[in-house]
């Protein structure tokens, strides 16, 4: 039973196996090295920009310092017709800034184009506190343009989280 075509042939399928295999998981292991990439470039992106900086100080300072305060009458009154004060004006800028961005880091991890865990990792609470502290403002935003749809990843991906808290740990 020695026939020599055979061996060629199932060394052939063998190699053919492993090529295949290989390629499979180096594909595989580029991905998940580029989710991490494009997490750490997304973090980063708006680092410095002081938009984005000025925007999460005064957010998140007025929902530690106000936790009161009627996010939703801000929205009603500069969708409407109300007028806002320069202060308001300015806390809403600041808001919206916050949440547009966030909502776009949320679309990157909800269509795993960035690795989850790294931008759980780095900005958990930040989602969390923005879905509790400022969702009527969201829901006011939704009912003035008639669209459920705004924001919806951001509150997505923070209700994923809450029900699946974050442990920093090391990866491997």
């Amino acid at each position: 039973m020695n026939h020599p075509e055979s061996l060629v042939a199932i060394g052939w399928i063998i190699t053919v196996v492993l090529a295949v295999g290989g390629w499979f998981f180096t594909a595989w292991r580029q991905r998940v090295l580029q989710r991490k990439q494009i997490a750490v470039e997304l973090l980063n992106r708006n680092r410095f920009q002081s938009a984005w900086v000025e925007g999460q100080a005064a957010v998140f300072n007025k929902l530690n310092t106000e936790p009161n305060f009627d996010w939703a009458s801000l929205a009603e009154r500069h969708l409407g017709n109300g007028t806002l004060t320069d202060e308001e004006l300015k806390s809403y800028h600041h808001l919206r800034i916050v949440l547009n961005f966030l909502e776009f880091i949320a679309i990157a991890v909800l269509n795993r184009a960035a690795d989850e865990n790294i931008i759980r990792w780095a900005l958990q609470s930040q989602y969390q506190r923005l879905d509790s502290g400022v969702k009527k403002f969201i829901i006011k935003v939704r009912e003035k343009a008639h669209s459920e749809e705004i924001y919806i990843n951001l509150t997505t991906l923070a209700e994923k989280w809450r029900k699946k808290p974050s442990y920093a740990r090391p990866t491997a």
